[in-house]
Formats: C-alpha cells, sequence, structure tokens
C-alpha cells in the first residue's frame, strides 16, 4: 500500500467516526426519545406564540401536550421568521407545576397569546 493510500484509509476512519458520533444524540436525548415519541399520541394542552411575532421577527414558539400522568410534553422553538426559520428547539417532559412556572417566565419576557395548533403548523 502506497503512502497516499494509507493516508487516504485514514481519513475514511477519522470520517466514519465522526460521521457515527455526530448522528447519534446525547445520552439524556437518546433516553428521553421513547418518551417523548410516546407524548405524540396525548392531547395537545395548548399552542403560544409571541403577540409581536411578525412585527419582531423573532420569539419563541411554545407546544405542550398533557401526558396521563399529569406531565406536560413541552417542545419551544426560536422562530426567526424574517429569515432563517427555526433556529433552536428544545423539548422536555416536566410536572405540571414547573411547566406552570417555565410559562410564567416566558410570559414576562415576550406577550404569549393562544394560536390553534393547525396555523400554529404552518408558521415559516
Amino acid at each position: 500500500m502506497t503512502r497516499h493510500e494509507r493516508r487516504y484509509q485514514k481519513y475514511l476512519t477519522r470520517k466514519r467516526q465522526w460521521q457515527a458520533n455526530s448522528t447519534s444524540p446525547p445520552g439524556e436525548a437518546r433516553a428521553m426519545a421513547p418518551q417523548i415519541a410516546r407524548a405524540a399520541q396525548f392531547p395537545i394542552h395548548e399552542a403560544l406564540i409571541p403577540a409581536e411575532l411578525f412585527e419582531r421577527g423573532i420569539g419563541n414558539l411554545l407546544f405542550s401536550r398533557s401526558l396521563p400522568d399529569g406531565h406536560m410534553a413541552v417542545a419551544a422553538f426560536l422562530l426567526d421568521v424574517f429569515c432563517l426559520g427555526v433556529k433552536n428547539a428544545f423539548v422536555a417532559v416536566v410536572a405540571r407545576d414547573e411547566y406552570t412556572r417555565r410559562l410564567s417566565h416566558w410570559s414576562t419576557k415576550e406577550s404569549l397569546q393562544p394560536m390553534q395548533p393547525a396555523c400554529f403548523r404552518k408558521l415559516p
């Protein structure tokens, strides 16, 4: 094997390792994935958007579902309506009182208003 071929084989090995590491979610996210997938079967609690979303151009959208054990599945999206679309997102399964606390924290920063989930889905 020539020097060039060995170098190329090393490159391919590093590339495969990088791809394997980059496609697998972190340990905590991997553990939560089945719980989050199961949450999609339960009723939508609310979908909230900032009242000034289209004037400011950016804001946090909140989407929640009620789980039968009393917890809430919450997804938040940082949406840039002027150019990039969704810039960041996170999901969490929290107790109802924790959900209320987080919602009040978000409400102090942005004036949130309810939106129909069907319309929520069509935002850029």
